[in-house]
């Protein structure tokens, strides 16, 4: 495990831009890409729940879920393309 974390530090060390912070860097290119969607629909989820009633915040749920299934089958058809 420790090897593991002297490895992901050594490689952000070589790999990262200037002023780029670990969490960014590690979000951008450790990260599955699903993660940032994750993120980006629980913000979306939030301003959405203050924005609009529950009501409307749970079919928005349904909506971006549907969104993120979509991206995800696409990506993953990318990658195998790309390969």
């Amino acid at each position: 495990m420790v090897e593991k974390f002297r490895e992901l530090i050594e490689d952000y060390k070589v790999t990262k831009n200037p002023g780029e912070d670990f969490v960014f860097w590690y979000i951008h290119r450790v990260a599955p890409f699903n993660f940032r969607y994750v993120v980006a629909v629980g913000i979306i989820l939030c301003i959405a729940a203050l924005y609009y009633n529950i009501q409307y915040a749970l079919t928005t749920v349904l909506v971006l879920w549907i969104i993120a299934v979509m991206i995800t089958i696409a990506e993953r058809a990318y990658r195998k393309r790309k390969q």
